[in-house]
């Protein structure tokens, strides 16, 4: 299973590092564990977490408050249905945006395996 430190959620999400620790206060699920060295190790659902708060709190502009409330009524599956806009295929833009996540996921833990290969 790929884990991340909170520095990789930063310069993934491109979001500070003493952001994804505040964030992180307001998303109980955001759970990360701890290595044997005592730094937070977070999950690929974790990371998940991380990039829909930064879309919400960035592109929606929700707050960090309602970002998380957000995301928590999605987790309990008690989220409003989505209004219906005409013009934009939002269920086509959500898997688009899940697939496009989950192939830099892909490539960041390649990158990241050649990267412990050259040590």
């Amino acid at each position: 299973m790929t884990s991340f430190t909170a520095s990789e959620i930063a310069e993934i999400t491109g979001v500070k590092e003493c952001v994804i620790r505040y964030w992180e206060e307001y998303v109980p699920s955001i759970s990360p564990q701890r290595d044997e060295a005592g730094r937070k190790l977070y999950s690929q659902n974790d990371m998940k977490k991380f990039l829909r708060l930064r879309h919400l709190v960035y592109v929606e502009k929700y707050t960090i408050e309602g970002a998380a409330a957000k995301i928590q009524q999605e987790l309990n599956g008690s989220a409003p249905a989505p209004q219906k806009n005409h013009d934009v295929n939002t269920e086509k833009l959500s898997q688009d945006f899940s697939y496009i996540n989950d192939e830099l996921l892909k490539v960041y833990s390649l990158m990241r395996q050649h990267a412990d290969d050259r040590k």
